[in-house]
C-alpha cells in the first residue's frame, strides 16, 4: 500500500473536504471508505473524482464551503451522511463517528493499488476532548517491511494497545519507521511511554493476523 496522496483540509458536521494532488497520466481518483482500517467490513467506493473537476455531494451546500486556494489539486466535499447504512452507497458511514479512506488512482477506467488507510475523525473528536479508539487486526508479516502503515490524521499521543490474540505478538513502529514495540499475546494493555507524537503507526503480527485495539489522544 503506498502513501495516500490527499488531505482532509477541512472536517465539521455534514462536511469532509479532502484536497487531492494532481498527479500526470492520471485520469481521476477512487475514494472507498469503511469504519475499519483492516477492511472487515470492506472499504466501498464512495465517488470518482476527475482529475480536470472536483466532486460536490448534492447534500452539502457550497454556501460553508470556503476557498481553497491552488491550480494543481483536486477538491472532493461529502457528507459522510450520504453514505450510511440504507442509502445508495452504504459504506456504513455515521457523521458522528470516525472511520477510514483510501485512495486509488484511475487511469483508462482502471483503478491502481489502494493506498494506506488514513483516518478521518468525527467532529466531536478534532479538539482533543475524547480519546480516539481503533481497533482492527495487523496483517502477518516476517518484519517492519511488510507492516500495514496507518495515517492518524493528525499528530497523536499517549499510545496504549491491547492485543487480543491468543497466541501472537503484535508489533508496533512509529513515525512509518524505525524501532518497533512488541506487545505480547493476550496483553491487555500496553503504554507506550517516551514515544511522543507521531501521525503514523505501522502494525504488523507474526504466526497470523494480530486482532488488536489501541487509543490515544489529538496532541
Amino acid at each position: 500500500m503506498t502513501t495516500p496522496r490527499f488531505t482532509v483540509a477541512y472536517r465539521a458536521p455534514g462536511i469532509v473536504d479532502l484536497l487531492i494532488p494532481k498527479q500526470v497520466g492520471v485520469d481521476g481518483y477512487r475514494i472507498n471508505a469503511s469504519v475499519q482500517f483492516d477492511g472487515a467490513p470492506a472499504f466501498v467506493t464512495l465517488f470518482t473524482v476527475s482529475n480536470g473537476a472536483g466532486y460536490l455531494d448534492p447534500s452539502v451546500e457550497r454556501s460553508r464551503l470556503s476557498s481553497m486556494p491552488g491550480t494543481n489539486r483536486v477538491r472532493a466535499v461529502f457528507n459522510p451522511a450520504t453514505f450510511a447504512a440504507g442509502q445508495p452507497i452504504d459504506a456504513g458511514l455515521l457523521d458522528t463517528s470516525q472511520f477510514w479512506l483510501t485512495l486509488q488512482t484511475v487511469t483508462g477506467g482502471v483503478p491502481g493499488t489502494a493506498s494506506a488507510p488514513a483516518l478521518v475523525l468525527a467532529p466531536a473528536q478534532l479538539w482533543g476532548s475524547e480519546r480516539v479508539v481503533i481497533q482492527g487486526s495487523a496483517p502477518v508479516a516476517a518484519d517492519a517491511s511488510g507492516a500495514l502503515t496507518l495515517f492518524l490524521g493528525r499528530r497523536m499521543s499517549g499510545f496504549n494497545f491491547a492485543n487480543s490474540d491468543p497466541a501472537n505478538p503484535l508489533f508496533v513502529g512509529y513515525g512509518g519507521a524505525g524501532q518497533e514495540m512488541q506487545i505480547g499475546a493476550n496483553t491487555a494493555r500496553a503504554s507506550a511511554f517516551g514515544v511522543g507524537a507521531t501521525s503514523t503507526l505501522a502494525v504488523r503480527g507474526t504466526g497470523g493476523a494480530v486482532p488488536f485495539t489501541a487509543d490515544f489522544a489529538v496532541a
